[in-house]
């Protein structure tokens, strides 16, 4: 997974942009405990929340947030 990100990374992949459901990479990253991709992640200017805000659509179906994960 990482090297898969990392070179998407490297052609210039933009790490903010959202899926047509409306999550991030790091969203997705997160959710499926992926760490080490999400740390690639931050690295590389990801933003962890929304503006200040934490993103309160990150909650996955048994109502937890990222930071539950």
């Amino acid at each position: 997974m990482d090297a898969v990100a990392a070179r998407l990374l490297a052609v210039g992949a933009r790490v903010d942009l959202s899926n047509h459901a409306g999550h991030t990479p790091m969203q997705l990253a997160l959710t499926a405990g992926h760490l080490s991709t999400a740390v690639l992640l931050l690295e590389h200017g990801a933003a962890f929340d929304s503006g200040g805000e934490l993103d309160t659509s990150a909650v996955d179906e048994d109502g937890n947030m990222l930071l539950h994960l």
